[in-house]
């Protein structure tokens, strides 16, 4: 008989086996119906190890336990069918797994055997309940907290879509049930999902949503903006919903990725700061939009608030590097530089950051360290 380590050490390996094959199967199925994978993530426990496979990031976590696949908005065209497919596959692959084991296990405990003869260790019995439980976890019909956002389980993911209800779980909800709270929250403190705008869209406004989403990966900015328009003329979008919209839109401009009106976007930071008076980052985008159309001594007067210790790292960030601009178009190459020093170098902001560098004067380009 092998010693007991060894047993344990091959139930560790194959329940993690277990969680590996379960994410490829939902995934690779997945993909074969036409679904598309934000994030996957195999296994529970705080350490986790990631590597991306074919563009799409794979997070390995410790424990055994676990799987969790976050989907990529996608049309709601045959979507019950497609997450059926899915989920059936996985399960299938679940069982198969579970099978193999209760025959191969007799093996590793006695090479000489030639047929399964039932449970013949508590090892086994303990491996093969932690994986049907599980199983059966992934099934229920409920929401899970996964890296502090909202997850559905393939079983609630399965009824939403055969009851109609998908819109509360697939596609970009999968983040939008963590996520959307926290990004509205920097307009609206407080904010939850179940009482938002987003919560109660119609599925003429998803689809709309999942059109804009595709214009934007794809570059088209113009007509991501055109739709997003379309949405706020719904009256029922206010307030930090209503204010977050407006602002990343006007943000788009500041960093090039669409050419657009700048007394347009003014307006849209105008009506941003009327839904959420209290959101100081819309102050950000205003002034950073009033540098871009010349106002530099309201801009650096609305600007300067912005770049102390405590404010947001983003808003001091993108502040100081307009303010470099507007101190430039001023004569003050030197504090300009100094602006430009105090942003730093941040990844997410080095494009930004090159490009108003670039639009500097000689002086001041000359004394940037």
């Amino acid at each position: 008989m092998p010693d007991t380590l060894f047993l344990i050490l091959c139930s560790l390996a194959w329940l993690y086996l277990s969680v590996l094959v379960h994410a490829t199967v939902e995934v690779f199925v997945g993909k074969l119906v036409g679904l598309e994978f934000l994030k996957i993530r195999v296994g529970s426990g705080g350490f986790k190890w990631g590597v991306k496979i074919q563009g799409v990031p794979w997070h390995f976590h410790p424990v055994p336990f676990g799987v969790y696949a976050y989907l990529q908005s996608a049309t709601p065209e045959r979507l019950p069918r497609k997450i059926s497919v899915t989920c059936l596959a996985t399960l299938a692959a679940n069982i198969a797994m579970v099978w193999a084991l209760t025959h191969i296990w007799p093996l590793l405990e006695d090479p000489a055997a030639h047929a399964y003869e039932g449970p013949t260790s508590p090892i086994l019995v303990y491996t093969l309940a932690l994986r049907v439980i599980d199983i059966l976890f992934q099934l229920l019909p409920t929401n899970v907290v996964v890296d502090g956002l909202y997850a559905p389980t393939l079983g609630k993911l399965l009824v939403e879509c055969l009851t109609g209800a998908y819109p509360r779980s697939w596609g970009a909800i999968f983040y939008v049930w963590g996520l959307y709270p926290q990004m509205v929250s920097r307009y609206e403190p407080g904010a939850q999902f179940e009482t938002s705008w987003l919560a109660n869209a119609s599925p003429e406004e998803w689809n709309l949503i999942q059109s804009a989403e595709a214009d934007c990966r794809e570059g088209q900015y113009a007509s991501f903006m055109e739709k997003m328009e379309k949405l706020l003329a719904n009256p029922n979008l206010k307030g930090g919903e209503r204010a977050r919209i407006l602002d990343g839109m006007a943000t788009m401009m500041l960093h090039e990725r669409v050419k657009i009106d700048l007394q347009k976007a003014l307006a849209w930071t105008r009506e941003a700061q009327a839904a959420a008076p209290q959101a100081i980052t819309i102050r950000g985008t205003h002034g950073a939009l009033l540098v871009e159309t010349g106002a530099y001594a309201e801009a650096i007067e609305m600007l300067t608030p912005l770049t102390t210790p405590d404010s947001d790292e983003t808003d001091r960030i993108i502040s100081s590097i307009f303010l470099a601009k507007a101190c430039d178009r001023q004569g003050d190459a030197h504090q300009a530089a100094l602006w430009l020093f105090r942003a730093g170098n941040p990844e997410h902001f080095k494009e930004l950051r090159n490009r108003i560098l670039s639009e500097l004067s000689p002086e001041a380009q000359a004394q940037v360290v």
